[in-house]
């Protein structure tokens, strides 16, 4: 399995996550860890290892409601985490989304920001492999910090 399937399928996690109890949401976390563990290469298997251990920590994280801050970022990483369109669109939409989550994550407590912003992980990884491949935005060189840049 190569970093860009896991990343679909970690992706796939997140959408069903919200309609998923704790016991099958677990179960899901082990699926993604026993995944990164099946990487190649041992930089994608951190990487992975990185986002199942965010994801983990949303699921110590379920018993407590979720703050509006956390609701609004996880949305905007939804929805910027999309595939539909072109390189270009999709590279704008990311942006997009790294700065919005930067923005959410300045307003929210201060127990909250750290994981707020581990929800640009994913995108900056997506926005690399997006303009390793070639963008055709001319927007190369641009920075992909995961604070957005704050």
């Amino acid at each position: 399995m190569d970093y860009d399937q896991f990343d679909a399928v970690y992706g796939q996690v997140l959408v069903s996550a919200r309609s998923l109890d704790a016991a099958a949401l677990e179960s899901e976390v082990d699926r993604l860890r026993t995944l990164a563990d099946s990487l190649d290469s041992p930089a994608d298997q951190q990487a992975a290892h990185l986002l199942v251990a965010s994801l983990q920590d949303a699921v110590a994280r379920s018993q407590r409601p979720v703050s509006a801050e956390m609701a609004a970022a996880v949305q905007i990483q939804t929805h910027a985490r999309t595939s539909q369109g072109t390189s270009a669109e999709r590279i704008k939409r990311i942006r997009a989304g790294i700065d919005q989550i930067a923005t959410i994550a300045e307003t929210a407590d201060v127990f909250e920001r750290g994981a707020i912003l581990d929800l640009n992980t994913s995108l900056v990884r997506l926005l690399d492999t997006l303009t390793l491949d070639g963008p055709d935005d001319g927007a190369e060189g641009e920075g992909t910090e995961v604070d957005g840049g704050r």
